[in-house]
């Protein structure tokens, strides 16, 4: 199946597929879920601690009570794939986040595309003004006076 590698365990791409199946499976039985992502490492040829599913919720009731809700998820995939598996929930989650859940993922649940890119637009959006931000202020020197004022 895979090899553990310390806590980290290899998964071999074919064995991959595999478990993307049984997760879209479990997934799609999930009334209140609007879309779903893999995202993390689970996408690169590595060895990988958990698997990262990202969850939009169709209807959101109390911040706790979806975390309880995301953490039951979360065990019934793990029993289900015998992987740890971590799920976020996106209606909460910060745009950085978002962002890399949307950016590079494989779509599990699709029941409204249009509303996944907006989100991803919005992120996109918000990562691009965080740079802006962030990037330090620098004076172009063909616009910089060299006047000197002499008396």
């Amino acid at each position: 199946m895979f090899r553990e590698i310390g806590k980290a365990h290899y998964i071999p791409p074919e064995e991959k597929k595999k478990i993307v199946e049984k997760i879209r499976r479990v997934l799609s039985t999930e009334e209140n879920i609007v879309f779903a992502t893999i995202f993390g490492g689970f996408l690169e040829n590595r060895a990988v601690h958990d698997i990262d599913i990202a969850v939009y919720l169709a209807k959101i009731t109390d911040f706790l009570e979806d975390q309880l809700w995301a953490q039951k998820l979360s065990q019934k995939l793990s029993k289900t794939i015998k992987l740890p598996v971590d799920i976020i929930i996106l209606n909460y989650a910060p745009l950085w986040l978002t962002y890399r859940a949307l950016k590079n993922k494989i779509i599990l649940v699709d029941k409204n595309p249009i509303l996944r890119t907006q989100l991803y637009l919005t992120a996109i959006d918000n990562k691009t003004i965080a740079t802006i931000h962030s990037t330090p202020y620098k004076k172009n020197p063909k616009h910089q006076s060299n006047s000197t004022h002499t008396a």
